[in-house]
């Protein structure tokens, strides 16, 4: 697994983010994205076998997205994005069954999702994830983070689940990482009746290192 951090580049300004939202990193210097994977791609060292991760700012609006997929030849990318942008270098990855995209999507509704993401992106976020499954429904993983007060409500999650049901062939599940302090009883229950929702729709999940870990 090789991971790119993509400089930072983001659109959106979440409430978790640790990045600062009024000074977002700009693009870094440093090894060039398209110069090394081109090189590895002409001397044949890049096949399905290797595997790419964007991650650490959106993809969809880095400067260099095309040249950067271009580069990647063969190699299989795994691709966290918010969605905001319909990147038709992923649908092309996609295709191939060469790319996994996973989105945080963090809610159920228009209105926690402005909240949580700091912008009114639901409906183009859900139809993005609605083409990218009309592809290959089965590379679509959608995240679901926990935020106390914010999203932990029956409302907010059987939404999520609308969207699961028709984009989301996996779903990850995890806790505010960074204040694990702020989980409430109402988090808790949130959380177990997601994880009973998504048993009883058959939708396959995974809990993410640490979240909820002390739970009972």
């Amino acid at each position: 697994m090789i991971n790119f951090g993509g400089g930072g580049i983001c659109n959106f300004q979440c409430c978790y983010c640790i990045a600062s939202a009024k000074n977002k990193p700009k693009l870094q210097n440093g090894l060039d994205f398209v110069q090394v994977f081109s090189a590895y791609n002409q001397a044949g060292m890049l096949s399905e076998d290797i595997h790419v991760q964007f991650n650490s700012g959106e993809i969809g609006v880095h400067p260099k997205r095309a040249e950067m997929f271009h580069a990647l030849g063969d190699a299989t990318v795994s691709v966290l994005t918010n969605s905001s942008v319909y990147v038709p270098e992923i649908a092309e990855k996609l295709r191939y069954g060469d790319a996994i995209v996973n989105t945080s999507l963090d809610a159920g509704t228009r209105g926690t999702f402005r909240r949580v993401k700091g912008t009114d992106a639901w409906e183009r976020v859900c139809d993005n994830l609605r083409r990218y499954a009309a592809i290959r429904k089965s590379s679509i993983v959608l995240k679901y983070i926990f935020l106390p007060g914010i999203n932990d409500t029956p409302a907010e999650i059987d939404g999520f689940l609308q969207i699961c049901k028709e984009t989301a062939g996996a779903v990850q599940l995890s806790s505010e990482i960074y204040h694990p302090e702020r989980i409430t009883g109402a988090t808790r229950r949130a959380f177990q009746y997601m994880r009973e929702s998504l048993e009883q729709e058959g939708i396959l999940y995974r809990i993410s290192a640490g979240a909820f870990s002390d739970r009972k």
